[in-house]
């Protein structure tokens, strides 16, 4: 089973053997990774804005709660991300 960015960066963290190069490519595909996140996010706000004009609708108003969902999902995503490429760049730094 492949192993997850983020699973791979606390892997680093805790081991605390972030050699430069190492590090810089987990640091490189986390940014990547966030950067997708955030294009998705940014992307979902533009659908759930215009589901919220239909939201009359049935159909709209469950498209809506399923986007409202996985936005929400998607912040908590890149929080913890974010979190986690702060301390690895803070940890490649030493």
């Amino acid at each position: 089973m492949a192993e997850t960015l983020e699973s791979r960066i606390s892997s680093m963290l805790t081991e605390m053997a972030a050699d430069d190069g190492a590090a810089e490519t987990l640091l490189a595909e986390g940014y990547a990774e966030a950067l997708k996140l955030d294009a998705e996010r940014l992307s979902l706000e533009r659908r759930i804005t215009a589901l919220a004009a239909r939201a009359d609708n049935p159909d709209a108003a469950h498209e809506l709660r399923r986007a409202w969902l996985r936005h929400r999902t998607l912040g908590g995503e890149l929080r913890e991300l974010r979190r986690l490429l702060r301390r690895l760049k803070d940890v490649a730094a030493v």
